[in-house]
């Protein structure tokens, strides 16, 4: 079982978090003051307020199963086409 961020899914929390708050641009508030999550011990903290956060669960085997099913549907709906296609220049 593993943690989705987006349409990516990773092993770990930890690998979760440092993908989703390692992409986050920093941003300067109304304060002045720089808003940036920062890593401290394998903690991510914003401000010096540990971040407490929950991802949905994922099965990379699930998404592997479900892109071969996209996969052949596409194959189908490809050969489909083609045999109208010499279905058509035969008659």
């Amino acid at each position: 079982m593993g943690y989705q961020v987006g349409f990516q899914c990773f092993e770990s929390l930890q690998e979760a978090q440092d993908y989703k708050y390692s992409s986050i641009a920093p941003v300067i508030n109304s304060n002045n003051q720089l808003m940036q999550p920062v890593k401290i011990d394998d903690v991510w903290t914003l401000n010096g307020i540990q971040i407490v956060d929950s991802f949905p669960f994922c099965s990379s085997l699930e998404q592997f199963q479900d892109g071969i099913q996209m996969g052949w549907s596409l194959i189908l709906v490809a050969v489909s086409i083609i045999a109208v296609a010499i279905l058509r220049r035969a008659l």
